[in-house]
């Protein structure tokens, strides 16, 4: 079985074929035009060689699932049906293929240009942090291991990202397609979570210099919940770098990923929709415009429809967002509160049901992305919201998660509720320490966005009495009669100040 580079261009990539026997298949990888490279034909001499140590029946299994990716890419038309048929496909060839037989191959056998300057062990006087910046000798060999490991991963990776671009926009595409080995145990392996270490300390390095708080949050109002950067990062790593390393011939690979993860840093505010920059206020700062926390901040253009496809693709695994959310969620929990929204179809959704399943998700999804959901996707969302908001002991807000407001005849003048204390004020200083400018005249309190989150949230709560709609499940553990209007507690404020700081201490 053979991995043959055809119709070359200017040292890019351009066709790949997979032959094994009197057998070939012609794979379009025109998508890695970009990236030159000193010498394409010899892209897989090292796999190539490896696979000619297989068995001839491994080999045959392992060019069936070529051909089986071939036929979904051709047959199938269902977006969300494709991207699972892949899934269970890489998943076989990576229970064929057997990385620690191929990485004693390499050390063994390997034609590997290592660069003379890595080290074998760090220096005495090492922090935390450049300990997790530097590979060392050992760490370097797997890295290229796991390199060639992914060689086989090329052909399908160039044909389903020219395959998803009509669906999904440039910004988002390397991010999908590596989901591709989400189901597999590629992501399992050593040199993958040496990657991921490498890559959240990249980011912290980034972080400690000036604006790179804001260049994150580009990234999160673009389109990524606050914990996916590193994923992005990790598929532009693998997808742009790793898998097309050419180990005989290139430079420092472990070089070229440091240089890729800084670039992408770096450019973050140009690639998710621009600069963001925080509003200034027009009029009033006390103007009820019911902004969430995320709505403090300007940004240049909405999410495309084609990325909103992939964020509803994401809502479909509701276990996994609760779970990147709080990994101690019990997944019955989150299924009872699933199932419970799928039989509210014709809840009215309010301000406060957006808010919240802004805050609460916005590690496993952009909370720009929230409000622009489609309904049944924003319906999972709220029930995987109201599901940890439960977990987490906040019964009242939880049930806001359903509630629809009483017919207002007149009579609600609301219920005096408690100010947000001291201690949340101070704390709300430390989280958010940049504030708004205002004039001279508006109260500091004002200033802070947290702080002024709430004030929002909590206003639009007691303007109105609410039916509570719970699961029959946890309906018995209630204080309250859910056949009633109920109005909002005294102590919203004081609820709705604990939910934002325990969230950012998740």
């Amino acid at each position: 079985m053979q991995y043959i580079v055809t119709k070359t261009e200017r040292n890019t990539l351009s066709y790949i074929t997979v032959r094994h026997g009197n057998k070939e298949i012609e794979w379009n990888v025109t998508v890695y035009g970009r990236s030159t490279l000193q010498n394409p034909t010899t892209m897989f001499d090292n796999v190539n060689a490896y696979m000619k140590t297989l068995p001839d029946d491994l080999q045959d299994k392992i060019f069936d699932v070529y051909v089986n990716v071939g036929e979904v890419l051709d047959n199938v038309t269902d977006f969300n049906k494709v991207h699972t048929l892949l899934q269970k496909q890489v998943a076989i060839l990576y229970n064929l293929l057997d990385f620690e037989a191929l990485s004693r191959w390499v050390k063994l056998k390997g034609q590997i240009n290592t660069p003379t300057e890595l080290k074998t062990d760090f220096d005495t006087d090492k922090n935390e942090l450049t300990e997790k910046l530097t590979y060392l000798r050992d760490d370097y060999r797997d890295l290229i291991a796991f390199s060639l490991y992914l060689k086989p991963m090329l052909p399908i990776f160039g044909e389903y990202l020219n395959h998803t671009s009509r669906d999904i926009s440039g910004k988002f595409r390397d991010h999908f397609v590596l989901s591709l080995l989400s189901k597999s145990k590629v992501i399992k392996l050593n040199p993958y979570k040496r990657l991921e270490i490498y890559i959240n300390a990249s980011i912290e390095k980034e972080e400690r210099k000036a604006q790179a708080a804001f260049k994150s949050t580009s990234a999160v109002f673009g389109g990524l919940g606050s914990s996916e950067l590193p994923e992005w990062l990790m598929s532009k790593v693998i997808i742009r770098r790793v898998v097309i390393y050419e180990e005989t011939l290139g430079d420092s690979l472990i070089a070229n990923i440091y240089h890729t993860i800084t670039q992408q840093v770096n450019s973050l505010d140009k690639t998710f929709s621009g600069r963001i920059n925080e509003k200034r206020p027009t009029g009033n700062v006390n103007d009820d415009d019911n902004a969430s926390i995320a709505e403090n901040y300007k940004v240049k253009q909405e999410i495309s429809d084609g990325d909103l496809t992939v964020l509803s693709v994401y809502t479909d695994r509701f276990l996994d967002m609760a779970s990147i959310v709080d990994p101690t969620i019990d997944p019955k929990s989150v299924e009872v509160f699933i199932k419970h929204f799928d039989q509210l179809e014709g809840l009215k959704i309010q301000k406060h049901h957006l808010v919240l399943a802004q805050w609460v998700l916005s590690k496993a999804i952009s909370p720009r992305g929230v409000p622009s959901l489609n309904k049944p996707s924003l319906l999972k969302a709220m029930g995987v919201t109201q599901a940890l908001l439960w977990h987490w002991g906040f019964q009242e807000v939880s049930l806001l998660l359903s509630a629809q407001p009483a017919p207002n005849n007149g009579q609600h003048l609301g219920l005096p509720t408690s100010r947000v204390s001291k201690y949340h004020t101070e704390k709300f200083q430390e989280l958010y320490p940049y504030q708004r400018r205002l004039t001279s005249n508006i109260n500091l309190r004002s200033a802070n966005v947290g702080l002024k989150a709430i004030d929002i949230v909590s206003t639009d709560l007691i303007s109105s009495d609410w039916f509570y709609h719970p699961p029959e499940s946890i309906r018995a553990q209630l204080s309250v009669d859910v056949n009633k209007p109920q109005m909002v507690s005294a102590e919203i404020r004081q609820n709705l100040s604990d939910l934002i700081i325990k969230l950012n201490e998740l």
